[in-house]
């Protein structure tokens, strides 16, 4: 019979995750998804790094300059609400987004948002990935699942993971079709999937070891998981050690 265990109230939910609006999503009780308060993300006009965001206790943002002083790169401090002080746009590197690219023009910083979707450092969880935002132009980040089978969490080749519509899942266990892509060649058996999640050895008897004999009338063979060699069968044509042609004998000898 197939059950169903609910997350622990309060896990990050971060489908639909919209930064800078004060709010953050989280499991609550019985499995449902609740809103809540997050006074940690704050609004942020990313190509402004003299603006700050607040929340306030009931959600709600605002922004405002920061004071005349504050550094905003290096070098760089806000004045009246405008970062300036630049020499090179390196002194303009502080901005709040790596969404933004910054330029110093005449003593002032300007920041506007990269013409890329170079992937952000959020914390967004295993299916997702934070980029920028290309379709505001406001150098934001936005949030996007990964591609549905996208391997995930502690994803192994015998039990493996992998996103579903945004959810770390696990997905059907193979059987001994998958086997351990760091197996051994050459010593008569391999490792393959049991279908419960591990690898386990099994004999593969062709699975033999390289043929390195000088003697044209011995072979190597797999006897169960043992590389083993054995004489050819008598008559086998072979090359004696004068240089000629001739036959294997019973014992594996060339005559």
């Amino acid at each position: 019979m197939c059950t169903k265990e609910f997350a622990a109230p309060g896990t990050p939910v971060y489908a639909d995750y919209v930064a800078g609006d004060c709010m953050k999503r989280q499991c609550g009780p019985g499995g449902i998804i609740q809103p809540a308060v997050d006074k940690l993300d704050v609004p942020v006009d990313f190509l402004d790094p003299c603006a700050q965001g607040v929340c306030t206790d009931n959600g709600e943002g605002s922004t405002a300059a920061k004071g005349d002083g504050v550094q905003c790169g290096k070098g760089a401090t806000c004045t009246a609400g405008v970062c300036g002080g630049c020499t090179t746009d390196a002194d303009c590197l502080s901005a709040t987004s790596i969404c933004v690219e910054a330029t110093c023009t005449a003593g002032v910083c300007d920041y506007a948002p990269k013409m890329d979707s170079t992937a952000s450092d959020v914390e967004v969880g295993d299916c997702f990935v934070a980029q920028c935002d290309m379709t505001g132009m406001t150098g934001s980040i936005r949030v996007v699942p990964l591609p549905d089978l996208t391997a995930c969490g502690e994803s192994t080749t015998c039990a493996p993971r992998g996103c579903s519509k945004g959810a770390c899942v696990p997905l059907p266990m193979p059987g001994p079709e998958v086997t351990d892509p760091m197996d051994m060649a050459g010593d008569c058996k391999t490792s393959a999937c049991n279908g419960a999640g591990e690898f386990v050895e099994m004999v593969d008897e062709t699975d033999v070891p390289k043929d390195e004999n000088t003697n044209d009338c011995a072979i190597q063979k797999c006897v169960g998981m043992t590389p083993t060699v054995v004489a050819k069968p008598a008559g086998e044509a072979c090359t004696n050690a004068a240089g000629m042609p001739s036959t294997c004998d019973e014992a594996g000898n060339c005559i």
